[in-house]
């Protein structure tokens, strides 16, 4: 029997942004920039970044579009792969990168795997501070464990 097992750590400090880009956008993306457009990116706030319908819908969302690679279809696998991106102020996902990727030059299949599935997903409902719409930097590992 095959299984994935996501694990979502610390949500409410991390954030996710998606559009399909090539793989050297990702390889050459700031993992960890202060601002984007001009504007500070915050790990923190008093109002996290959301998946619309909430963590439940998050989890629903990625066990329906994560992808098994096909080379490791007969294959036991168990891996992490850790995305990073930003929302901004109007909820897009931005600035989508491998954190820790396994290789400097290169994805592994799941780490692409994951790429597409941030790329699938709608916009997030922003981050706020002090009631004010802020960019928030969000943090999504997934852990990967297939029998």
């Amino acid at each position: 029997m095959k299984r994935i097992v996501f694990l979502w750590l610390m949500i409410g400090s991390f954030n996710v942004f998606g559009q399909d880009r090539d793989s050297s956008y990702y390889c050459n993306c700031k993992t960890n920039p202060d601002t984007l457009d001009g504007q500070p990116v915050y790990l923190i706030v008093n109002k996290m970044p959301s998946f619309p319908g909430g963590n439940e819908k998050l989890m629903s969302f990625i066990t329906k579009n994560l992808i098994y690679p096909n080379e490791y279809r007969d294959n036991y696998l168990q891996t992490a792969i850790y995305i990073t991106f930003i929302i901004d102020t109007t909820g897009v996902i931005r600035n989508v990168c491998v954190n820790q990727p396994r290789h400097k030059s290169y994805f592994t299949p799941f780490e692409r795997e994951g790429l597409k599935m941030i790329d699938k997903m709608p916009k997030w409902i922003p981050g706020e501070l002090e009631g004010k719409k802020v960019y928030v930097r969000v943090y999504l590992p997934i852990r990967v464990d297939l029998k």
